[in-house]
């Protein structure tokens, strides 16, 4: 096979892939309707990637156009919201949202790491009682409330200073899957919560109501609200962006954040209903499957 006919065919590949993208994101945008489709909404960069490739090696004008722009769209989509450098206020608070994986076999180092970034608030998921989590950060962070259990639906949030109210959720689909509502001295209130991953129609639907029910009691909170966690969900997704409309949150950071390394896709998130923004940063890969969310607001 000489070189021209090989070149034609890697061009014909990938273009089949660049509109093989193109079908994956409309097949995402169905995922409303039916939850495995929404599995393709997820990987977005990818399609991103693959559309200017696609485009880069195109002989027609128009396909150029309609691979191109697309990616341009779907860049300008992922790059959005821009991360807030506001200077904090001198009240603001840090917090750190963390899922420490089940089977983390560093959750000592973990711990330690945590301790030296001197958050006022942690949330941590997939907290089991085994891990030592009291004994370890108990010292530091004396008031919270928690539900520990040997599943990776054990959750805990802990903080510095003393709350006016600390509850777990536990009713409906909360029951399984439970989160945590709490009320910070300044009068701030904070949700933080796990919802399941969308891996059979059960759990995508366990999903989708723990965050429906967050979503009513967040719309209905008087004053400025925090929502952190793993939750098992892109910001590029249908039900996702549902979220966000119902409940009145904003995204704080770039949809195309990688916070899970398995599928290098942003699932973790703080999101904020407030007058101010919040400054996201993201800890490095530790122990866990996941990296740390941090907030300061």
């Amino acid at each position: 096979m000489n070189s021209k006919r090989l070149l034609s065919i890697v061009r014909k590949c990938l273009l089949f892939m660049a509109y093989a993208s193109l079908l994956a994101l409309l097949l995402g945008e169905l995922g409303r309707y039916y939850w495995l489709l929404e599995l393709f909404s997820h990987f977005v960069p990818v399609y991103a990637t693959l559309l200017l490739i696609g485009a880069l090696v195109s002989h027609n004008n128009g396909q150029r156009l309609l691979l191109g722009g697309t990616a341009i769209a779907l860049a300008a989509w992922m790059a959005t919201p821009m991360n807030s450098h506001s200077t904090a206020s001198p009240s603001a608070q840090r917090f750190i949202s963390y899922n420490l994986y089940i089977h983390n076999p560093h959750t000592e180092t973990d711990f330690n790491w945590l301790l030296q970034q001197q958050a006022d608030v942690l949330f941590l998921t997939e907290a089991t009682p085994l891990m030592g989590i009291t004994q370890h950060l108990q010292a530091a962070y004396p008031y919270g409330c928690e539900r520990l259990e040997d599943s990776p639906f054990g959750l805990i949030l802990l903080s510095k200073q003393p709350l006016a109210s600390c509850e777990v959720w536990q009713y409906g689909s909360l029951y399984r899957f439970p989160a945590i509502r709490a009320q910070l001295g300044n009068g701030h209130t904070v949700y933080a919560i796990h919802p399941p991953p969308p891996i059979s129609p059960y759990l995508a639907q366990e999903r989708d109501r723990v965050l429906q029910l967050v979503a009513a009691q967040v719309a209905q909170e008087p004053g400025e609200v925090l929502v952190m966690g793993d939750m098992n969900n892109s910001a590029f997704a249908p039900s996702f962006r549902r979220f966000i409309h119902d409940s009145g949150l904003n995204l704080q950071a770039p949809r195309a954040m990688p916070t899970w390394r398995p599928g290098l896709i942003g699932i973790d998130h703080i999101l904020l209903r407030s007058n101010h923004p919040a400054t996201l940063t993201y800890g490095p890969w530790l122990g866990s499957d996941h990296r740390p969310v941090m907030a300061t607001w």
